[in-house]
């Protein structure tokens, strides 16, 4: 092991919050008569991918049809993304959803994949 995957594991959590960037931005739209509150872009800032990526989503909810494949929930209060496949450096997954309110959307636990 080197001594940069040492350090990864050591940090956890907020490491993992600088690593993985999640951008919500309004998009003035609306679908089925609820806000498109929100075009997501998550992002991975860290030289080594991330699987089994997820993200806090206490209570997401959308209108607008989302693929399951670049995010979805797991049925409580995490959501997993890319299919639990590995974002690579700088590779970002976007979607877009509806609801009455936003998301608080946050990197809550992932594998890093260094080599």
């Amino acid at each position: 092991m080197t001594r940069f995957n040492r350090e990864l594991r050591w940090v956890g959590v907020e490491l993992l919050t600088l690593a993985v960037h999640v951008l919500q931005s309004s998009t003035g739209k609306t679908v089925n008569g609820k806000p498109e509150s929100d075009e997501v872009v998550i992002s991975n800032r860290c030289i080594c991918s991330q699987s089994s990526l997820k993200l806090s989503c206490p209570g997401f909810n959308t209108v607008e049809a989302v693929d399951s494949k670049l995010f979805r929930t797991d049925g409580g209060d995490l959501c997993a993304v890319n299919d639990n496949q590995p974002v690579y450096k700088d590779q970002s997954i976007e979607f877009k959803y509806a609801w009455d309110s936003r998301c608080a959307l946050s990197p809550s636990a992932s594998k890093v994949n260094c080599s």
